[in-house]
């Protein structure tokens, strides 16, 4: 069934997202990478555009339901999706910083001895936040593989017994929930 189809894509790529963001994770403590580390700000944009992927828009398979967050995780859910929306993935101009009143993507002007320069400041979190988000990816691919492997038992009753690889086909009217590649 179509639906079926849906499900099981958005949970594989979701398990990939949430996949790659545990690595970066890893990456980022294990190489200590702080802010102002060159790759610091690279790292924590794929890490929140990733883990905020299958949270988000998707035409054609919708978004993962935000309640495979498991509640006690909801917080460092909730702030990963906000920093993502108004930090990472977009830069509004109108956010402001929970505890400080504070433009979240500010366009700062240095004037020193007639000299001009720019910069811009964001809020960036702290690098013991990436183990807590780490954890939370640790929970949420365990939470997909479980669902992953309930899809699997169904698949098996239609999907294809030929050797090969397949593409999982999410338009209705296919006639095959599989086609050759």
């Amino acid at each position: 069934p179509l639906e079926e189809r849906v499900n099981l894509w958005q949970m594989l790529h979701a398990l990939d997202c949430f996949q790659h963001v545990g690595r970066v994770c890893s990456f980022i403590q294990e190489n200590a990478i702080a802010n102002g580390h060159p790759l610091y700000h690279s790292l924590l944009t794929s890490l929140y555009v990733l883990y905020g992927r299958p949270f988000k828009k998707s035409h054609g398979v919708g978004r993962l339901p935000d309640d495979i967050v498991p509640k006690e995780l909801r917080h460092i859910h909730d702030d990963l999706i906000l920093h993502r929306d108004k930090i990472f993935a977009h830069t509004d101009v109108n956010g402001t910083w929970e505890d400080e009143d504070m433009n979240l993507n500010q366009v700062e002007l240095t004037v020193q001895n007639g000299f001009c320069s720019w910069r811009i400041r964001t809020v960036q979190p702290m690098p013991e936040r990436v183990k807590e988000f780490q954890s939370l990816c640790a929970e949420l691919v365990r939470k997909i593989e479980y669902h992953i492997n309930k899809i699997n038992g169904k698949v098996k009753n239609y999907a294809p017994h030929v050797n090969g690889i397949y593409r999982l086909v999410l338009d209705p009217n296919a006639p095959s929930a599989f086609q050759p590649e």
